[in-house]
């Protein structure tokens, strides 16, 4: 069964990267005095990669981080990679790597329960030295989450010849990410807590799929004692080769 619904649900999957969110979206607080839109693009083959890495380098870049080489990977390992800028600014101001697959398993054994996985592979994040601590960072976490909602709302529309069974477990989401840094470390955090924030308005429910289940494999031990000041620096290696 798995092999007949998993080329539907990987469709599902892919949806479009959200064009933009406003300040009061991404910082409900209301403690903004920037209130220019954050604009977000979904950087898709090579020509639009080099055209990043060229934008970064011109921004003076940083020397410690092989973000180019970080780009190039993501293309080879088809994760999606979203630039982020605010409304009015010529260039991006960094970016996030992310990875995202929705799949069926069933092991056609009635004791065996079903399960239906969405992970999420939070590989990496960078920001230009002159953009930290403008909000980006904040920014592409509420990205990322809005990506998550779209994906479960496609889900719970998915046509009924095209759903598998219900799984017994629910909707279980796995999320990933290994911290380089303080900032990173807060990235990730943030990202979690953004994504089960927004679940909350869904009721932690994925229609036909059942209840939502986030579980996320994130060590923080190096970096216990982060905090979520956004003057440190934001910046995250990828978890892949």
């Amino acid at each position: 069964m798995a092999e007949k619904y998993n080329p539907i649900l990987a469709e599902v999957a892919r949806q479009p990267v959200v064009p933009r969110g406003t300040v009061d979206e991404i910082f409900p607080m209301g403690d903004r005095t920037d209130q220019r839109d954050y604009i977000f693009n979904q950087v898709e083959g090579q020509t639009e990669l080099d055209r990043l890495i060229e934008a970064l380098k011109g921004d003076g870049g940083d020397e410690h981080w092989e973000y180019d080489k970080w780009l190039r990977s993501a293309a080879k390992h088809e994760k999606i990679v979203v630039e982020v800028k605010q409304e009015g600014d010529d260039k991006p101001a960094g970016f996030a790597i992310f990875g995202m697959t929705l799949a069926f398993e069933d092991h056609g054994d009635d004791e065996v329960e079903s399960h239906l996985y969405l992970t999420l592979d939070l590989a990496a994040i960078y920001l230009s030295p002159c953009h930290r601590g403008r909000g980006f960072s904040a920014a592409l976490s509420w990205a990322v989450g809005y990506q998550v909602e779209t994906v479960i709302e496609a889900l719970k529309e998915l046509a009924e010849e095209k759903q598998p069974s219900a799984p017994e477990g629910g909707l279980e989401i796995f999320i990933s990410g290994e911290a380089q840094s303080a900032g990173g470390a807060r990235y990730l955090a943030t990202t979690v807590e953004r994504i089960k924030s927004n679940l909350e308005f869904l009721s932690f429910e994925a229609g036909w799929a059942g209840d939502i289940d986030v579980i996320d494999d994130i060590d923080f031990s190096d970096f216990p004692d982060c905090g979520f000041s956004e003057e440190d620096q934001i910046l995250q290696k990828p978890t892949y080769g």
